[in-house]
């Protein structure tokens, strides 16, 4: 069943987007319909863009939209074969209501080749000549887009590669995270962190 109430929240924050930020923006699309992912990972591209200090450190981002946020891991340890500790994160519960949407400097290129085509991103936004691209299994690379990660040299071809990344982050680059209520876009809140989403107890949002 649809629920008509999130759907109209999600339709009236993208336009929102819309109305904000199209005079300094390109994208590429093939979806249409405007949904909680991607009007989430709008939402967050222009707060970056306009108020956040780490869009002047890069000219391509990596944007990741997460429909489960967790509270903070925790650190335990089980004893291997030998007896000796192995330390491991569980990972913490299922903070109900809430989505996230993580941006973090460009890390590294991706490989493209037969079989890795099918797994690199598709989507993307360019605002004031800096690129924000992400991952979305229902639209796949077109040329157009293929030519511009070419561009921005996220790309780099191999027919031989088998994985389609292998950049290394970088544990003291700070990345921003972004919290929304999944019934309300409007209500959010941002975290500029080293740490991975998960690492720490994420705001509480009213």
């Amino acid at each position: 069943m649809i629920d008509f109430n999130k759907t109209l929240i999600c339709v009236s924050a993208f336009l929102l987007f819309l109305v904000v930020g199209c005079s300094s923006m390109r994208e590429h699309t093939c979806c249409p319909e405007a949904d909680i992912p991607d009007a989430a990972i709008r939402i967050a591209i222009e707060d970056f863009s306009n108020h956040c200090s780490l869009f002047r450190k890069d000219s391509t981002f990596h944007v990741r939209f997460n429909d489960k946020v967790h509270h903070k891991s925790t650190l335990y340890s089980s004893p291997d074969e030998h007896g000796r500790p192995i330390w491991r994160n569980a990972e913490g519960e299922v903070i109900e209501g809430l989505v996230s949407v993580g941006i973090a400097g460009f890390g590294g290129p991706y490989f493209y080749g037969e079989s890795t085509k099918d797994r690199l991103p598709s989507r993307y936004i360019i605002v004031n000549d800096k690129l924000f691209y992400w991952e979305d299994a229902a639209c796949p690379m077109t040329e157009e887009t293929f030519n511009v990660f070419m561009k921005y040299g996220l790309l780099e071809t191999d027919e031989d590669a088998w994985w389609a990344n292998l950049s290394v982050g970088c544990d003291d680059k700070k990345v921003a995270h972004y919290y929304f209520k999944n019934n309300d876009l409007s209500k959010f809140k941002r975290v500029l962190s080293t740490l991975a989403m998960g690492e720490y107890e994420p705001p509480k949002l009213r």
